[in-house]
């Protein structure tokens, strides 16, 4: 399927916990509703949930959060028809990648997807279902590839992309101050861009992969592209 983008009832905000800390067992990870957007309650949901905050800082599982709602809320008023608790645990997932526990030797997108394949796989979801997880969080940060997508694939690239301010001005700034206040930012794209920065580090022939811009730079002197770092952003997203 291609895409070429894609009443609120007051909820409990989700446990707050340092950064880095993981929940107490039993602790309440993800309200029912977040800004009139459903929260799966399935039981794969729920076990993706709790594996995903026991495995990243609060910042992450917060953003990953953020991204599944913005992501919902952009399926909602744009007609996408899409399985919400595929979404969602794709969604959750999409930064494995970026953790310690399932950081491997790939870029931190394929390294995400794969561990969200054998989580899933171990715990008997179907195959066709799990491809198309793979494929979202493979694809989550490829401008122009994944909103030709699948549904799902192209909801979690929106939506994570939503998180950084892009697209913003989709929506009013109550909806925002909404899930900001549910899933506080704790300085998202400065951690963000540090653990990233981090990874980079860590496997910097990860960061070549995509050779476009490097003959772009060879061969345009014009070319000037902006930095992802130093997009404006709505103040909500700086917090």
């Amino acid at each position: 399927m291609a895409h070429e983008h894609c009443s609120h009832t007051a909820a409990p905000s989700p446990v707050a916990a340092p950064a880095g800390s993981t929940p107490k067992s039993g602790a309440i990870l993800l309200p029912s509703e977040i800004a009139g957007v459903r929260v799966p309650d399935t039981t794969l949901a729920e076990v993706v949930t709790g594996l995903v905050r026991e495995a990243s800082p609060q910042f992450l599982f917060n953003h990953v959060s953020r991204s599944f709602v913005f992501g919902s809320k952009f399926a909602e008023v744009s007609g996408f028809k899409y399985d919400p608790e595929l979404f969602f645990v794709a969604a959750l997932m999409h930064d494995l990648g970026l953790t310690e526990r399932y950081m491997a030797d790939a870029r931190f997108e394929v390294d995400g997807a794969d561990a969200a394949a054998a989580i899933l796989r171990e715990r008997g979801y179907p195959e066709a279902k799990i491809d198309v997880v793979w494929e979202a969080i493979a694809l989550h940060a490829s401008m122009e590839i994944a909103p030709r997508r699948s549904a799902e694939v192209a909801l979690v690239h929106i939506g994570t992309f939503m998180d950084a301010g892009i697209h913003a001005d989709k929506f009013p700034a109550a909806f925002f101050d909404q899930v900001f206040e549910a899933l506080p930012s704790l300085g998202n794209m400065t951690h963000l861009i540090g653990a990233i920065g981090n990874v980079l580090r860590k496997k910097p022939h990860t960061a070549y992969l995509s050779f476009e811009r490097d003959i772009a730079e060879r061969t345009n002197p014009e070319f000037n592209p902006p930095n992802f770092c130093d997009i404006p952003r709505p103040a909500s997203f700086n917090g």
